[in-house]
């Protein structure tokens, strides 16, 4: 640039005025050229497209394959695919007749042929180079459909703006922030200078073509591992490299951050967010019991995926039971022959010669029978066994009652005796005590607990 102070930059106009139609979208740039008129001559076609050129240059990546596509002048691409052709049909001409000057003129006489003068219109006279309306007419269809097909909203923009140079980023400063669509973007780059954009080509042309990608060094001697370079696969940022390293390789749970109002699904057990008010108990969840064999897997599969999609991260509980893996369940669950307890038919098919020798027909058919009737599977309730069936059996499977809050110690089918102790000593479970003052989600910011209220005395508003 011959001059290089800056001339007085005259106020903004309103960005209506520089907006154009859909058929021009650099026209926003064109007051750019108003600055740069004071320094040297030039008609305002062309400084709108030195500059729009130059600022594209600055870009990176697809960013930059962007840019261009969309801000570059139809009659660009025409001269590109005829500077390819011209090129291309030299090299052949010059393998015919061996001479540069003889090809030029057989490449002339080609391009007078082949290009008609209703297709190119003033050759050669024109400012921009060579015109052609049908090329013209192709690139303006082009860019129509890309606006049409919404590559300029939101995803074209983050595109765009992930493709800024840092100097032009901090340029913008804070409204990038605010930069939700084309034409907000395009409103706030015309308030940058071309002083800042040429700043930033020069800034950028070291690093604008990135390097090619290292190849992995050749086959190691037998007693070495291959040792990959460790930013050629990087994982995702999606999870936190910490937790990727110890993540279990499981199909359908992935640890994630838990989000405020859902209990954490974690090994030490949180318990799950009690999804069912107190009062009556509501019958277990029917389990399927899926078969051990491809279809059963499938089905398996299915089940854990469904489960997935509606309790995202809560634990499993009582209401939310996990599928069962196939082949798992256990005996009074599936739907298996009471005589050899295999699946897919019942006793009075049963072909087997022996009965499973570990199976005491007459329990498995009374446990059976029981929980489907707890289910309220079966219209008559269970009766135990008559005399010359051995004694009665009672009612064996009843469900069990949890001693306490404690969801993920195991509980037991009896009640404890109630501790004589008065006060906030709860009874003993015989696997797990649970603490003094109840279980820690109530006991948190204290407050009322089975209708007591307890205080420490020392007016903290805590328990303990």
């Amino acid at each position: 640039m011959a001059n290089t102070t800056q001339p007085h930059r005259p106020a903004i106009p309103t960005r209506a005025r520089f907006r154009g139609n859909d058929d021009d979208l650099p026209a926003a740039f064109v007051h750019w050229a108003t600055y740069r008129n004071a320094a040297e001559e030039a008609t305002e076609e062309e400084w709108k497209k030195k500059i729009v050129d130059a600022f594209g240059r600055t870009l990176t990546g697809e960013a930059r394959t962007f840019w261009f596509s969309k801000s570059t002048f139809p009659e660009d691409e025409l001269r590109y695919d005829l500077d390819y052709a011209e090129s291309k049909w030299t090299a052949k001409y010059c393998d015919e007749v061996g001479d540069g000057d003889t090809a030029e003129l057989r490449f002339q006489e080609y391009k007078a042929k082949t290009l008609k003068d209703e297709d190119v219109g003033a050759f050669g006279k024109d400012a921009l180079g060579v015109k052609a309306f049908k090329h013209t007419h192709f690139a303006r269809e082009k860019r129509r459909l890309a606006i049409a097909a919404g590559e300029t909203g939101r995803d074209a923009v983050e595109t765009a703006l992930k493709g800024l140079p840092k100097t032009l980023q901090e340029a913008l400063g804070q409204e990038i922030y605010a930069i939700r669509d084309w034409d907000a973007f395009v409103s706030a780059l015309e308030l940058l200078s071309p002083w800042q954009i040429n700043d930033a080509r020069k800034k950028m042309s070291a690093t604008t073509d990135p390097k090619p990608a290292r190849e992995a060094g050749s086959t190691p001697p037998s007693d070495q591992p291959t040792l990959w370079h460790a930013k050629d696969n990087q994982p995702p940022p999606s999870i936190p490299i910490p937790l990727q390293q110890h993540m279990a390789y499981t199909p359908y749970y992935q640890p994630r951050t838990p989000r405020l109002g859902y209990a954490s699904f974690t090994p030490r057990g949180t318990p799950p967010t009690p999804s069912t008010p107190r009062g009556p108990r509501t019958a277990k969840v029917v389990q399927i019991a899926h078969e051990d064999n491809a279809e059963g897997l499938r089905g398996y599969q299915n089940a854990c995926g469904a489960w997935s999609e509606k309790w995202e991260d809560q634990a499993p509980g009582p209401f939310n039971p996990y599928p069962i893996t196939p082949g798992n369940a256990p005996y009074e669950d599936r739907d298996a022959c009471d005589r050899c307890g295999k699946s897919g038919h019942f006793a009075r098919d049963c072909t087997a010669e022996h009965p499973a020798p570990h199976l005491e027909q007459e329990t498995r058919r009374a446990f059976r029978r029981a929980s489907m009737a707890q289910r309220g599977l079966t219209s008559t309730p269970y009766t135990p066994a008559g005399p010359g069936r051995g004694r009665g059996l009672g009612t064996p499977f009843q469900m069990r009652t949890p001693i306490s809050n404690n969801t993920w110690a195991p509980t037991f089918s009896f009640q404890p005796p109630a501790s004589p102790t008065p006060g906030p000593m709860r009874s003993m479970n015989l696997i797990q005590r649970v603490d003094e003052y109840g279980p820690w989600w109530e006991v948190m910011d204290g407050g009322y607990y089975e209708g007591e209220y307890y205080d420490s005395g020392n007016g903290s508003g805590l328990n303990y």
